[in-house]
């Protein structure tokens, strides 16, 4: 059977954006399944509670680290991804560090591209340096100045971690009704109900099908005939009042629904990549005419809505 690992990525955000979607890539290119903030909902940091079952679920770990700490989880008095690191090892997760050169050249270019404030810490930069040396000392690092070192790194790490890991992962099964991954421990069956209840997609999956269900849609362009289906996205978000961003995730989303093969790659192009995505035909059929799926979709909705400021007429104020 094949293997597909789950592999969490850390790092701060702001300043590392372009990484984090290489690393998507590149997880997903070696066969595997990502797992970060991107497919959580937008805004603030997400839960403790949320992180944690996203790191216990996930068969490795990724740490990212640029040179910045990032925002402090109040609890710990840790950055989040501090904090997330620690947790990773706690739990005794595998795990891979890349970190950002430090030479002055690298740090210069960082610099004039995206502004001083951006790049660098400027609160905690103690706590940068310790975490920073705790890395280099603890364990085997990778140091990277650009995207395509970055790239490298990571594909180095991706195979010293499945090496490594005997047990655990995502194994394809199939049978009459659905071919799909699902995990080898704690779930039993490969039906894509069992994975809708029990809640083995992220958020931004589930809203993804929501929009697929509501509208009707059973073919995903892929390439470059996505602009009316970006502008569909867009509109539908609008509609519902979402503050979310499946457009900029759209390709990300494609690749790991297709991963779980829950999508199917169809009408593959002179270069062998496919022109579109399309629904594994029993999936969709029990997409589009079930309502049972109802509650965990709205519920993943319901994470994205727009809170709009409440409105008072003066003419009520007390004074």
């Amino acid at each position: 059977m094949e293997r597909k690992l789950q592999i969490f990525i850390s790092s701060t955000y702001q300043d590392l954006i372009e990484e984090r979607e290489r690393a998507i890539k590149v997880i997903l290119k070696y066969g595997h399944i990502p797992a970060g903030m991107e497919l959580f909902q937008p805004g603030n940091e997400p839960s403790k509670e949320v992180i944690r079952k996203w790191i216990d679920e996930s068969d490795a770990y990724i740490l990212i680290l640029g040179y910045r700490y990032g925002s402090i989880e109040k609890e710990s008095g840790l950055s989040f991804t501090h904090w997330e690191y620690s947790y990773a090892v706690e739990t005794g997760k595998e795990l891979f560090c890349v970190l950002l050169n430090d030479d002055d050249e690298t740090r210069k270019i960082r610099i004039e591209k995206d502004g001083f404030s951006k790049i660098m810490e400027t609160k905690s930069q103690k706590e940068y340096g310790d975490f920073r040396n705790e890395i280099r000392t603890k364990h085997q690092t990778e140091l990277f100045s650009n995207l395509l070192e970055l790239e490298n790194a990571l594909a180095v790490g991706i195979h010293a971690l499945d090496k490594r890991i005997s047990s655990g992962g995502w194994y394809r099964f199939e049978n009459n009704t659905s071919n799909i991954h699902v995990k080898n421990e704690g779930v039993q069956s490969n039906d894509f109900r069992e994975m809708i209840q029990k809640r083995r997609l992220t958020p931004k999956e589930l809203l993804f099908l929501l929009y697929a269900k509501e509208q009707e849609v059973y073919d995903f362009e892929y390439g470059i005939s996505t602009k009316s289906r970006l502008r569909s996205i867009s509109n539908w978000e609008s509609k519902n009042m979402l503050e979310t961003d499946l457009s900029d995730n759209y390709f990300s989303l494609i690749e790991l629904l297709s991963d779980r093969n829950i999508l199917e790659p169809r009408d593959l192009t002179i270069d062998e990549l496919p022109r579109s995505y399309r629904f594994n035909i029993n999936i969709y059929t029990d997409l589009i005419n079930s309502e049972e799926y109802s509650n965990e979709l709205n519920l993943a909705k319901t994470k994205f809505k727009i809170v709009l400021p409440l409105e008072i007429d003066s003419d009520e104020l007390p004074f």
